[in-house]
């Protein structure tokens, strides 16, 4: 199977996520919701990936450039939590840093984009990653695993 069809299978996920918070925008964008709630941080960063290429000249291409390097970063602390000795899989905690970090600078920008709060986002990766930094342990297990849908309101405008 083709990335372009991979991420068309992914995208008929989103229904439950979109009637569930009365979210709206690109599908690809539900998507990512989706698959991020059920910890497929790869498939979620590759289902926004596709959006992304294709708008980058928009106003909305920074948003998900951070949503990209957000699911990035815990694609690291995944595999370091489920491989924790693993010599290639032990230093993931210091890229998903710099993936924080980068999230970080693209969410400053926005406010609320088709629902979600990316200001609430952005201070909750600021303490995630201060969190990692400070204490030098990775804080993911799948128990513990950060939620986007804390930081979704109800979808009234499409600004960034």
């Amino acid at each position: 199977m083709q990335k372009k069809e991979k991420i068309q299978k992914l995208l008929s996920s989103t229904e439950k996520i979109k009637v569930s918070y009365s979210l709206s925008g690109p599908i690809e964008f539900l998507a990512y919701i989706s698959l991020f709630e059920r910890q497929l941080y790869y498939e979620a960063h590759d289902a926004l990936e596709y959006l992304w290429l294709n708008s980058k000249n928009t106003p909305f291409a920074t948003f998900y450039k951070a949503l990209i390097q957000l699911a990035g970063a815990f694609v690291h602390l995944k595999k370091n939590w489920e491989y924790p000795t693993h010599p290639k899989h032990l230093t993931r905690t210091r890229p998903a840093c710099r993936l924080l970090i980068l999230a970080e600078k693209n969410l400053k920008p926005y406010s609320f984009c088709y629902g979600l709060d990316a200001q609430a986002l952005l201070n909750f990766v600021q303490t995630y990653r201060a969190s990692i930094q400070s204490k030098n342990i990775n804080p993911w297990s799948p128990d513990k695993a950060p939620s986007l849908l804390q930081f979704i309101k109800p979808a009234t405008s499409l600004k960034a």
